[in-house]
């Protein structure tokens, strides 16, 4: 619904305005936004701009805006903004402040097919290990949608590095094993 208004704000440098509920604590904001771009990831859209008021780049779900409309302004996207830089160390949608990691974990021969097929990342390398499972690395900032992603194979995964993120995970698999 929020396409039409999208689609000739993004070309034109329109700044917008609109409310937007996040899922975390379900209270609705109102943003002034400069929209740079729409990203697709797990079949959502997405909206790629500046928050004015904070003067801060943000990724914020369609689905969760309401409202949307122009303001009469106009903007100019900085020319040392890059999407393919922005997104560079991305896991998912998200864009985290912090240092990327080289990420690596185990996995048995059916997901890593899975993965071969559709890679998590671009950095992605798959490698067999002796013990006929596959290591997978990965270089990304470490966000809860790796974490969501690495919890989504159970038993199946083994977080290798760093040591505080497979500390992280077994933790998550050893309250989720108390539950049952």
């Amino acid at each position: 619904e929020h396409l039409p208004v999208l689609l000739d704000a993004i070309p034109n440098t329109h700044e917008i305005e609109f409310d937007y509920t996040p899922f975390v604590d379900g209270r609705p904001r109102h943003y002034i936004y400069q929209p740079y771009l729409l990203k697709e990831n797990k079949n959502r859209w997405y909206l790629v701009g500046k928050e004015v008021e904070n003067n801060k780049i943000r990724t914020l779900g369609l689905d969760r805006m309401t409202g949307v409309r122009l303001t009469g302004q106009y903007f100019f996207i900085p020319d040392d903004f890059n999407p393919d830089h922005f997104f560079r160390y991305s896991f998912g949608i998200g864009t985290y402040s912090g240092i990327p990691e080289e990420v690596i974990f185990n996995l048995d021969k059916v997901q890593t097919q899975y993965i071969r097929s559709n890679p998590l990342h671009p950095s992605q390398e798959i490698t067999e290990t002796q013990s006929s499972r596959f290591q997978i690395k990965l270089f990304v900032i470490p966000s809860d949608e790796l974490r969501m992603q690495l919890l989504s194979y159970g038993a199946k995964v083994e977080v290798v590095k760093p040591d505080w993120l497979r500390t992280e995970i077994q933790q998550a698999l050893i309250q989720a094993a108390a539950q049952y």
